[in-house]
């Protein structure tokens, strides 16, 4: 375990399956994330967690060769699963293909203490929760045995995580499996499990009453947008734009971020999964499409087996074609890694002070409370831009051209 490189670790819990000693456990380290824990008294050295880890292999790419990469702009044709999802609403069109073929779906799910962990569903009443984002990092322990005794039966399973999930389910199986179909999300990074946990046990104590859900993409006000929303026991709601709320402030500034997350490997049109989905921040509509703010989603076909997902749900999605530059111009994480917040050491610091997390985000950004008049005056611009079809915009671009040569 101790050749295993640590600067890449991120916390899939491979290492966990594969151990023949159950030496391997996962704990929270000195920032609060997952990461692998041996028992020398059991360990045998065999070096099957060296072998299998991500982090010491090449990065398992989707044979894209086969097909060649298509991108698309994407939503759900069902307006409600739209609204409840954080984008478009294609994983639940993608997973709603593979369980009605009688198949399984892996994904992340909250626990009861709101701890994010992999799960996965059978039936189409058990999928909700598994929609949406959730920007924490997740446990997956035990979870790629379980997908592999799905698949041993010929079931299909639908495998739905960041990219470096997606690799160490891979690494794991070892070879491929044609009714496997896996899903990669476009990452921002994963913030350390305990922060969230702290921030949500104050939101607890100051209001008084149990949070009972909550939702980090709420599009009550749109997609463009959105807002988060925290529900209690007591009937209450606290919504907030996005940048106003500390826990996604810190997370949209990368102060804690993993640092596994800003050494990532994956940050590539190379990609793990048969599909990869994400926002399509980029996407201008159309006089035939003009409603995007109810969510967009970005949709890269990898592979070959990714086409026959997409076709899978082909009914229930709306697809528009894209080019690749269309696609990929507003995706950081398709390029490189986000760079750590420069206060980061010492917002660990301070958390690992007692200091309450609160105190410790008004210290780092006190001005979060203005982000919502910024958010509304973005709104109000991009939407008031693209309600001019992208025709009438070029013709405009190309006459003010002449007129400034002239």
């Amino acid at each position: 375990m101790e050749k295993i490189c640590r600067h890449y670790c991120t916390g899939c819990a491979l290492c966990v399956s594969v151990c023949p000693c159950n030496a391997i456990s996962m704990v929270s380290d000195a920032e609060g994330f997952w990461k692998p824990q041996v028992d020398a008294s059991c360990c045998i050295d065999c070096g099957l967690c060296q072998k299998y880890c991500p982090g010491n292999t090449d990065v398992p790419i989707a044979a894209a060769a086969d097909c060649g990469q298509k991108f698309f702009a994407a939503w759900n044709k069902n307006r409600k699963i739209r609204d409840a999802s954080s984008s478009g609403g294609v994983f639940s069109a993608l997973a709603e293909a593979v369980l009605k073929s009688h198949g399984a779906v892996f994904g992340v799910r909250f626990d009861r203490e709101y701890g994010a962990k992999f799960d996965f569903c059978e039936n189409l009443e058990d999928l909700p929760p598994f929609r949406g984002s959730k920007y924490v990092q997740c446990y997956a322990g035990g979870v790629y045995p379980e997908v592999k005794k799905i698949l041993d039966s010929g079931r299909k399973v639908l495998f739905s995580g960041s990219p470096c999930q997606v690799a160490a389910l891979r690494s794991y199986l070892k070879k491929d499996f044609d009714n496997l179909f896996c899903v990669d999300i476009i990452c921002h990074g994963v913030p350390s499990p305990q922060v969230f946990l702290r921030y949500l046990r104050e939101q607890e104590k100051s209001s008084g009453s149990k949070i009972t859900d909550m939702k980090f993409r709420d599009k009550s006000t749109g997609w463009d947008c959105f807002g988060t929303e925290i529900s209690y026991a007591d009937g209450r709601k606290n919504w907030s734009f996005a940048q106003q709320n500390p826990y996604m402030a810190g997370f949209l500034h990368d102060i804690f971020i993993g640092m596994h997350c800003h050494n990532c490997r994956y940050t590539s049109l190379r990609r793990t999964g048969d599909l990869t989905i994400a926002d399509f921040w980029g996407y201008i509509p159309t006089l035939r499409h003009p409603f995007y703010w109810h969510g967009v989603s970005q949709v890269i076909v990898n592979s070959l087996r990714g086409t026959e997902l997409l076709s899978m749900a082909e009914r229930d999605l709306c697809l528009i074609s894209k080019k690749k530059s269309e696609a990929s111009q507003t995706e950081h994480s398709l390029a490189r890694p986000f760079a750590p917040d420069p206060h980061r050491q010492e917002f660990f610091a301070d958390f690992n002070a007692g200091i309450p997390f609160m105190d410790i985000m008004q210290k780092y950004f006190p001005t979060a409370s203005d982000a919502g008049r910024f958010c509304l005056y973005r709104r109000v611009v991009r939407r008031a831009k693209n309600l001019v079809p992208a025709n009438l915009k070029a013709a405009a671009k190309k006459f003010l051209g002449k007129h400034r040569r002239g």
